[in-house]
């Protein structure tokens, strides 16, 4: 029985951002090529009715800049998954909810700072953008069409210093995880050895946010560099299964993951440990209806 009840696909490497510490870019694919959304289609039909997920998230790069995006999300919707796009926001527009209504049920932002200087000096900007302001619009718009909203925040040297309760307070995310910075070998070697955290500084960091209550009633997660390796289920846009280990990525083709050596798997355990199992189902109530 597959324990695993969520799934990352990387539908796409193309970013318009230029993240230091990101583990997403070409050399983490398993090949150059990029599947057809009919693939995409039999894998993501495979995962829900033979292999038990329940939560597709549609992640990059920059999923919004795939451009079947919409297509796949509406199938996944169609198949009964819940469906969510994790995303820097700055390509989410009215329309793109619009589109999507009744499709996408979470979005994640990405953010790792409280402060537009920072997130520049990381790299999360391009031109012409503010990043916390794209992240205010997005999460504005997310309320107004009664879509739950997720906060990824990566703890690194440049902010974990920072207080993100105001923030949080200001956007009302339903969810928020704080990620400690992890290191992928071959990927961000660079980033990681400028920009990581201790395991001291990480649990400082985690005291210090400890007393966040989200307005549903739910408390932060906050996921260490431990907890992250091995604990994802992910895919990447050549259809392979990506896991994450002390050398790096491997890879194994979809169908030879499922039915062959069980030693290349995810963590089940780390998977549950770290909440990768929650209330995902849980509407948000709209603007409309009081928002009780």
């Amino acid at each position: 029985m597959n324990e695993i009840k969520s799934v990352n696909l990387h539908v796409t490497d193309a970013c318009n951002y230029h993240c230091k510490f990101c583990f997403s870019s070409g050399r983490n694919c398993s090949g150059p090529g990029t599947i057809g959304i009919n693939r995409w289609k039999e894998i993501i039909a495979d995962l829900i009715i033979d292999k038990g997920i329940e939560k597709i998230n549609f992640v990059g790069g920059e999923p919004i800049m795939y451009p079947h995006l919409d297509g796949l999300l509406s199938y996944s919707k169609s198949m009964g998954a819940v469906t969510s796009v994790v995303t820097n926001g700055s390509l989410v527009d009215k329309g793109f909810f619009v589109r999507n209504c009744g499709i996408v049920d979470w979005l994640g932002l990405s953010v790792d700072s409280t402060d537009d200087y920072t997130e520049v000096m990381l790299g999360r900007h391009s031109k012409g953008c503010r990043h916390l302001e794209n992240v205010r619009t997005a999460s504005a718009l997310a309320h107004d069409f009664g879509v739950k909203l997720k906060l990824n925040i990566t703890v690194n040297r440049q902010c974990y210093f920072e207080d993100f309760s105001g923030l949080i307070r200001e956007l009302d995310p339903d969810r928020v995880k704080f990620m400690q910075l992890s290191r992928i070998a071959g990927i961000n070697d660079r980033a990681y050895s400028q920009l990581s955290l201790t395991n001291a500084s990480f649990e400082e960091f985690r005291k210090r946010h400890s007393g966040i209550v989200l307005s549903n009633g739910s408390v932060p997660v906050f996921e260490t560099e431990d907890d992250i390796s091995n604990s994802y289920l992910m895919i990447d846009k050549s259809g392979h299964i990506r896991l994450d280990g002390p050398n790096g990525y491997s890879f194994k083709e979809y169908d030879a993951y499922w039915n062959g050596d069980s030693g290349f798997k995810v963590d089940s355990g780390k998977y549950i440990k770290r909440g990768g199992i929650y209330e995902w189902n849980t509407e948000r109530k709209g603007i409309d209806d009081g928002g009780q």
